[in-house]
C-alpha cells in the first residue's frame, strides 16, 4: 500500500487566498503563440481547487500504486472531507489501521480499493475488515515536472 504524508493541522494550511494571472486560452503543446496577448482576469487558486475549506487538508502521496491515475510519489493532493465517497472516485482510507489512496470500487455485494498500477492487486474488502473514508482526492499537484 501507498504510504501518506499527512502535513499537521490541516485547516491552517488551507489557503485563504491565492490569486494567479490566468492566462485566457489554452495552452498549446504545439507551435508557441505569444502569451501576453491573452491574459485575462487573476484566478483565485483556492477557490478553484477547495469548495470547502474547514473540510480540507493536503497530503503528499507516495509509492507508485496510483500511478495509472495519475498520481505519483511526491504530487500534492488535496482531499476533501465533506464529500460523500461514491463508486469510482480516488479516495484516502484508513483500511486495518493504515492510510492509503486508492479509487473506491462498490458493487452489492462487494468492496473493493483498485490501485492504477498492475504490479498491485485489487484488495477485495472481507467482513471482518474496516474501511475508513477519511475523505475524496478533489485534486493532485505534480511536485515538479519530471525530466
Amino acid at each position: 500500500m501507498s504510504a501518506l504524508n499527512i502535513f499537521p493541522t490541516p485547516s491552517r494550511l488551507v489557503p485563504t487566498s491565492a490569486r494567479l494571472p490566468f492566462l485566457n486560452m489554452r495552452a498549446t503543446c504545439g507551435f508557441p503563440s505569444p502569451a501576453e496577448d491573452f491574459m485575462g482576469e487573476e484566478q483565485d487558486l483556492a477557490e478553484l481547487c477547495i469548495r470547502n475549506p474547514p473540510a480540507t487538508f493536503f497530503a503528499q502521496a507516495e509509492g507508485d500504486s496510483m500511478r495509472g491515475f495519475g498520481i505519483e510519489a511526491g504530487d500534492m493532493l488535496i482531499i476533501d472531507r465533506s464529500i460523500d465517497a461514491k463508486h469510482g472516485d480516488i479516495c484516502l482510507v484508513l483500511l486495518d489501521g493504515g492510510l492509503t489512496v486508492k479509487q473506491l470500487r462498490m458493487s452489492k455485494t462487494s468492496v473493493a480499493l483498485v490501485s492504477g498500477h498492475p504490479t498491485h492487486p485489487p484488495i477485495i474488502l472481507g467482513e471482518e475488515q474496516e474501511l475508513q473514508v477519511w475523505g475524496v482526492v478533489t485534486w493532485s499537484f505534480k511536485k515538479q515536472l519530471r525530466r
